[in-house]
């Protein structure tokens, strides 16, 4: 029984190991953590978090964690995160209904070890993992308990309430609340076709849509978008809402399509894998290696092609600030051909999470997902800061990634597609995480 309670936690210690050692050496402070640091030295934080609300943003609860973390010793913020990532993956494994599987906790790590982590770093190690990772952890944490009702185990009352309190802390975070509302009401319309229900689904959701009301009606949120147009984009304001749309979309994608995302590249790769591994026709077999194609050729190993094919470098500045497309060149060819391979490979995605998947509510729930998490990210298109909030707006999309790719691998049949499959992760993620820490 011990031991094979160490071999189940043996991929979680690895995980608390490289990230121990990774936020042991990230620079501190950089970007915002100085400010952050230094609030409680000027301000009373009541004060601070209602100015905030008035001038800037409506996330009252995680700042109001961020200014106390960040004055403390910054040993406390290089303990907790690798703990807190370590968490998330717990509960991701828990989610995908594997917390009793060694090789799923494996694999979840070495999905987190392909991730681009220095896109946390793009406003100051410290300030963005307080907004990102430490609410992300609180969010995953809130959803166990519902998870394990879907599985038939009964929920504590306290169990409930302490959900429900998490959810309010996490979902403060905008993208976050965006993904959890989604998420959550996909499996509502799960559980009323199943004709179930419990409490604390409708206790989960209306903590996200509180905050979602919290926020849409925050002055400081009007004020910041006045304010954005004003010092960085002015002419955003004569976009229409499809040119919104379109950026949006436009943005997200380009971030994982035509510029390197190993992890984006990773699920691709196993979605066509799944595919091969199935008794499906040739041509679908050859068609599901399309995503991972383009991903390959015009992202991961960009650099390469465009140095045999210089006419492919086209494609890595084919996301303008203003999208694909503007009205002057909404009929180049180089720009139908951007627009149609984004939107292909999103498309082809997720036609490839339903046939690998099948016909039962693990692809419902991996698409919903999956475009929950690209939903997180599009929807910067409809603020003027979609290219000022740098490229850690795409966190919660490449999560969401990590999640579709845990639940195609599980689907592998077999041993040894599931070896096979672990053995292409590893091979990403030792290329990915030396290039983590070279870029500290």
């Amino acid at each position: 029984m011990l031991k094979q309670k160490s071999i189940r936690v043996a991929p979680y210690l690895t995980m608390l190991a490289v990230f121990g050692a990774l936020f042991a050496l990230v620079p501190v402070p950089t970007g915002d953590d100085s400010m952050y640091a230094g609030i409680l030295d000027g301000y009373p934080l009541d004060a601070f978090l209602l100015q905030q609300y008035l001038t800037w943003s409506a996330r009252t609860l995680v700042e109001a964690v961020i200014c106390v973390v960040a004055h403390w010793p910054p040993l406390v913020w290089r303990i907790c995160t690798p703990v807190f990532l370590t968490i998330c993956a717990w509960c991701i494994v828990g989610l995908a209904d594997a917390h009793r599987s060694p090789a799923a906790g494996w694999t979840a790590a070495v999905l987190l070890f392909t991730l681009e982590w220095p896109l946390l770093s793009t406003a100051g190690w410290m300030c963005t993992t307080l907004c990102f990772v430490w609410p992300l952890c609180a969010g995953l944490l809130a959803v166990q308990p519902l998870a394990r009702w879907h599985r038939g185990e009964a929920v504590p009352l306290w169990s409930g309430i302490l959900a429900v309190a998490g959810m309010l802390y996490a979902a403060n975070m905008e993208q976050i609340m965006v993904v959890a509302t989604l998420c959550l009401l996909g499996y509502a319309g799960y559980c009323i076709w199943k004709k179930r229900s419990c409490w604390l689904l409708w206790a989960l959701l209306a903590a996200c849509l509180l905050n979602a009301a919290y926020a849409a009606l925050s002055p400081g949120t009007q004020y910041r978008y006045e304010t954005e147009i004003t010092s960085s984009f002015m002419d955003y304001g004569m976009f229409t809402l499809l040119q919104k749309a379109q950026l949006g979309i436009a943005a997200a994608l380009d971030a994982v399509v035509f510029q390197p995302s190993w992890l984006f590249f990773a699920l691709c790769a196993l979605l066509a894998i799944g595919a091969f591994s199935r008794p499906l026709p040739v041509w679908f077999r050859i068609l599901s290696l399309f995503p991972a194609a383009v991903t390959g050729v015009l992202g991961v190993f960009g650099e390469t092609a465009c140095a045999l094919f210089p006419k492919l470098s086209f494609f890595h500045h084919a996301v303008t600030k203003r999208g694909v497309f503007t009205v002057q060149s909404v009929w180049e060819p180089e720009r139908l051909a951007a627009f149609g391979l984004l939107y292909a490979v999103l498309a082809g995605c997720v036609l490839l999470l339903y046939v690998v998947l099948g016909h039962i509510g693990r692809s419902f729930a991996a698409i919903v997902l999956l475009l929950a998490g690209f939903s997180s990210c599009a929807m910067l298109g409809f603020s003027p800061t979609v290219w000022r909030s740098g490229g850690r707006t795409a966190f919660f999309f490449l999560l969401s990634v990590l999640g579709c790719s845990l639940l195609v691998w599980k689907s592998l049949p077999g041993r040894r597609w599931k070896l096979g499959a672990f053995a292409f992760l590893l091979l990403c993620a030792a290329v990915n995480l030396p290039s983590v820490f070279l870029s500290l």
